[in-house]
């Protein structure tokens, strides 16, 4: 039951810490310059400006290189977005 608990704890924190990271911004629309935060990036995957909406595609892709496998790295960001989507939902606060 310990055990148990202490995962429990784990994953919460986790989550809590993803969710936390999740809400900084990381940059700007490269359109309308709205600030951008991580869950725009990988949940939404658009601009937060309700003027703009553009998609933020552009700021996900790394420069190309040698033996890069670009199907790969966006498999990877999915994943990732559906667990910021997740630990998102699940430290929601109750008014926002």
């Amino acid at each position: 039951m310990q055990a148990a608990r202490e995962r429990e704890q784990t994953t919460e924190h986790t989550y809590r810490a993803l969710a936390e990271r999740a809400r900084q911004q990381l940059a700007s629309c490269p359109q309308c310059r709205q600030p951008v935060r991580g869950d725009d990036l990988l949940v939404s995957g658009h601009c937060p400006n309700p003027n703009c909406r553009r998609a933020l595609t552009s700021l996900l892709l790394p420069a190309p290189r040698a033996g890069f496998d670009p199907n790969e790295y966006l498999a990877l960001l999915g994943a990732l977005g559906v667990l910021v989507g997740v630990a998102l939902a699940t430290t929601a606060e109750p008014n926002g």
